[in-house]
């Protein structure tokens, strides 16, 4: 499945209805190291926040070009850059727009990352440059992190990244007394080798030294629903995983590269049906000849999509959605990525063109003919069956539209409500001051960080 907002809900619910963990979406393409890392050191996935550059001394870039990806935050980086008390630093093996306006651009040999990552943690741990109380009071194994990294040192990284010996201490070192100061990744990263390792070697960096959920580092803003209070009753618990390579799912989602080989392996789980629900696995996902020869396999193929894509031109039916004009919703899902978390009721501007409906619709109608209870839930099943008895014999026209019903309880639990975000047609600002205490969305048993993880 694609990942947009209420329709992904669906399409999860019905999936653990016919009883599957076999769940794909984009999560498990870009984002699995960056949650799994989060899962070992704090319990819960969501804990990257939103990068403050507009109140960061020392800002340091790894493998993104936010200038271009992620424009809202030209305006901020630039004055960091003129500020003679700041500094911008970019490391990319390619000098992209973001390196061209940074103080400093340092190239880097390609997927050599990590090498580079715990040079930075080595120095700032050996040289005792991260906060002894928060340590202290809200960790435990630096001990084992300390050891682990020894033999990566700045001598050693250089021979490896390319990067001298002294320009990596000089930023390790200014990222532990420029505060506040901030390290952030992206897709350079978080698409080559090594990068969970990476992504828990940053988070560590981050934490020590004081900057995870501080202002001009990293912040976790208030959100319509606190995912990582929900995350272990959606996904039940008890992570499900690969037959064929032992991958774990991660956020309920399994890593996409598995895909192809749980098609194409036969035994016991082999997949041999599949719906594709708002995504083109055969041109998003790795080894496209790989997928289309898996895709062919296929005993049974569904495509759920506004647009006849590769996936929809093999498959055996098609089950036209209708887009997002023609249809309530509610943006809820990457809050992160901004400054201000803003919820956003979008109201539908025309009716469903053709034989198009919403993917609510599709699936509602799916599970009852196949005697399965709407949102895999019996009191919700059996609740909108008697509304829906009930408005008929009052001789109200067609039937409850679930998804309005979804949104308007999820805007409830969301400490706002449907008739706030229609009053507010441009969007809800949630953030309203100050940003959630970080070590307070801790959900590991004890409730500190776990920074000695044995994998």
């Amino acid at each position: 499945s694609g990942h947009p907002t209420a329709q992904f809900t669906f399409a999860f619910q019905w999936a653990k209805s016919i009883g599957t963990r076999n769940i794909y979406s984009p999560i498990g393409l870009e984002l699995s190291s960056k949650y799994l890392a989060n899962q070992t050191l704090f319990g819960c996935s969501y804990m990257d926040g939103y990068p403050d550059f507009a109140h960061s001394r020392y800002i340091l870039l790894v493998g993104t070009n936010p200038v271009i990806s992620w424009p809202l935050h030209r305006a901020h980086l630039a004055e960091a850059a003129k500020d003679p008390a700041r500094t911008l630093v970019v490391v990319d093996p390619r000098k992209t727009e973001t390196g061209r306006l940074a103080n400093k651009h340092i190239p880097i040999r390609p997927s050599t990352d990590i090498y580079f990552i715990l040079s930075l943690l080595n120095v700032i741990i050996s040289e005792n440059l991260y906060s002894q109380a928060i340590v202290r009071q809200h960790t435990r194994g630096l001990d084992r992190v300390k050891r682990a990294v020894a033999r990566f040192t700045p001598g050693a990284a250089e021979k490896v990244t390319g990067i001298p010996k002294a320009t990596l201490l000089e930023m390790a070192r200014g990222l532990a007394t420029q505060k506040p100061s901030i390290l952030v990744y992206d897709m350079g990263v978080i698409a080559n080798r090594h990068s969970t390792l990476v992504s828990w070697a940053v988070q560590t960096m981050m934490f020590i030294l004081g900057n995870s959920g501080s202002k001009g580092g990293h912040l976790l803003n208030p959100t319509l629903h606190n995912f990582n209070q929900s995350e272990k009753r959606s996904y039940g618990g008890v992570p499900y995983v690969s037959r064929v390579r032992n991958y774990p799912e991660i956020c309920g989602n399994m890593p996409v590269t598995v895909l192809q080989d749980e098609i194409l392996t036969q035994g016991p789980g082999q997949i041999r049906a599949m719906v594709v629900s708002g995504c083109n696995p055969l041109r998003a996902y790795t080894n496209s000849n790989k997928m289309e020869k898996a895709f062919r396999d296929l005993e049974f193929l569904v495509s759920i999509d506004p647009f006849l894509t590769e996936v929809g031109r093999m498959a055996h039916y098609v089950l036209p959605v209708c887009s997002f004009h023609e249809q309530d919703n509610m943006s809820f899902s990457f809050h992160g990525l901004y400054a201000e978390r803003m919820v956003q009721l979008t109201k539908k501007i025309r009716e469903p063109l053709g034989q198009s409906r919403p993917e609510w619709k599709i699936y509602s109608d799916v599970g009852k003919r196949m005697g399965l209870n709407f949102m895999d839930a019996a009191p919700i099943h059996h609740g909108f069956e008697i509304a829906n008895k009930i408005r008929k014999l009052i001789g109200k026209p067609g039937e409850i539209d679930r998804q309005e019903a979804f949104l308007r309880l999820f805007a409830r639990v969301g400490r706002t409500s449907y008739d706030e975000l229609q009053a507010n047609p441009h969007g809800l600002i949630l953030t309203k001051g100050k940003p959630v205490d970080f070590v307070s969305e801790l959900r590991t048993p004890d409730k500190k960080v776990h920074l000695d993880v044995p994998e």
